[in-house]
């Protein structure tokens, strides 16, 4: 995904493009893309994965009946789960498939990032953290449930303040009506496509004060607070258009943070300010390094 992000842009603002990568032979178009080198065996790799999962299921439906809970092949499989109540074919599986590994793997990573970039960098923080989750998680092989880690209060502040931080410039876009919008006292055009900056609320100062310092505290009860926090906290957008899998993105931020506090000792690996900077790609695309990190597993 990161060797795909430089391409984004230029996909997304040229249609043309788009359509004329459809009219060519994917093992050409992805000799054109940038860093072909590194895509094309990524993206075929995960194609060919996705394409096995889907024929062992496809000619066996039974083996549904041999896991330990509902799967998405369930619903997919499923055609009353269909509006149309006819199951796609192979093609459209195989896209769905392609969406569901892609979707939300980068957004959490760069969560994650961000978040272990600004904590690594305050030790009483990061120590205060761990102090906290031993509360739940005092042996190492007796983990914790999910409810455990959702009650810790600084660990819920920390993955608050890193979904600040999340590196998006842009929400997804969305098409003006026909009858055409006004926002903030501009009319906007039917037919125009328009995205909310997540920045420019995340960073408010006048919401956040010293909006640029990572201070998980701020989340914390107590202090008075001039404005209701939560209402401005949006990296997953909100109405009836919002992230879907905000339920299964914060699970995956309670675990991570937990699993790499608990399990290790961390520090920064000369990881820079500058290794940080990242550009808008619709996704973050870092063109330096990013956060690297000496992780030394702690004793049960």
């Amino acid at each position: 995904m990161d060797a795909t992000l430089p391409a984004l842009p230029m996909l997304k603002n040229f249609s043309w493009i788009r359509k004329l990568t459809y009219a060519f032979p994917p093992t050409l178009v992805m000799q054109l893309l940038p860093n072909a080198d590194v895509i094309a065996p990524r993206l075929y790799q995960v194609r060919d994965i996705i394409h096995r999962q889907l024929q062992a299921v496809l000619h066996s439906p039974e083996k549904l009946e041999d896991t330990p809970h509902q799967t998405l092949f369930h619903r997919m499989l499923d055609a009353n789960a269909w509006r149309t109540k006819v199951l796609p074919d192979l093609t459209e599986l195989h896209d769905e498939g392609f969406t569901l590994v892609f979707a939300g793997s980068n957004t959490v990573a760069d969560t994650l990032v961000m978040g272990h970039w600004h904590l690594l960098q305050q030790p009483e923080l990061l120590k205060a953290l761990r102090e906290e989750l031993l509360t739940v998680w005092p042996f190492l092989d007796t983990r914790p449930s999910l409810a455990d880690l959702e009650a810790l209060p600084l660990l819920t502040a920390t993955i608050k303040e890193s979904l600040r931080f999340i590196p998006s410039g842009v929400s997804l876009t969305r098409v003006v009506p026909a009858q055409g919008a006004v926002l903030c006292g501009q009319h906007i055009p039917a037919g125009a496509a328009v995205g909310m900056g997540i920045l420019h609320v995340h960073q408010s100062e006048a919401i956040f004060a010293d909006a640029l310092a990572f201070k998980p505290a701020r989340w914390l009860p107590g202090d008075h607070k001039p404005h209701n926090l939560e209402h401005w906290l949006v990296p997953f957008s909100r109405g009836p258009r919002a992230c879907f899998g905000v339920n299964l993105s914060m699970c995956e931020l309670y675990i991570a943070y937990a699993t790499m506090l608990r399990r290790f000792d961390m520090s920064l690996d000369g990881t820079t300010a500058e290794d940080m900077q990242w550009r808008e790609c619709i996704a973050a695309a870092y063109p330096r390094r990013h956060l690297h990190a000496w992780c030394h597993p702690v004793e049960a």
